[in-house]
C-alpha cells in the first residue's frame, strides 16, 4: 500500500474513516497495522469512533478502542489508561463524543464496549 494512510479527502475523512463507514474490517485491521490514527478527526470533528458507532458496529468500535489502548489494556497502570479513556471522549465540533452518539441511539451494544474500557482505581 505506498501510499500515506493518513491522507485526507475533500471531507477530512482519511482512509481509516472510509473504512470504517463502509463497514471494511479486514481493510480497518490493516489500516490499523499500518498505523493509523483512531483519533484523526474530520472536518466535522468527527473521529473513526463516531463513524463506528453511526454504523451501530460494536464489534468494529472494539477494533478500534482494542487499537486505541494498544498496550494499556486491563493490566496498564491505571495513568496510563486514563489517558486512553480520556482519547475515547474527543468530542466532534458540536461536542457529542462517541458515547454521547452510542446514547442518542440507543446502541446498548456500543455502549457496553465504550463502558468495559472505563479507567477503574484499583482497591
Amino acid at each position: 500500500m505506498g501510499e500515506d494512510v493518513e491522507q485526507r479527502d475533500r471531507n477530512g475523512r482519511t482512509a481509516l474513516h472510509l473504512a470504517v463507514e463502509a463497514g471494511a474490517a479486514t481493510m480497518v485491521e490493516q489500516l490499523l497495522q499500518l498505523g493509523a490514527d483512531v483519533l484523526a478527526q474530520d472536518k466535522r470533528g468527527e473521529t473513526a469512533l463516531h463513524k463506528a458507532v453511526a454504523r451501530r458496529d460494536a464489534p468494529g468500535l472494539q477494533l478500534l478502542v482494542m487499537a486505541l489502548h494498544g498496550r494499556s489494556g486491563p493490566q496498564a497502570p491505571t495513568a496510563a489508561r486514563r489517558t486512553s479513556n480520556r482519547a475515547l471522549d474527543v468530542g466532534d465540533k458540536a461536542g457529542f463524543t462517541p458515547l454521547h452518539l452510542a446514547a442518542a441511539l440507543a446502541d446498548e451494544d456500543c455502549v457496553k464496549v465504550r463502558r468495559a474500557h472505563v479507567a477503574r482505581p484499583r482497591r
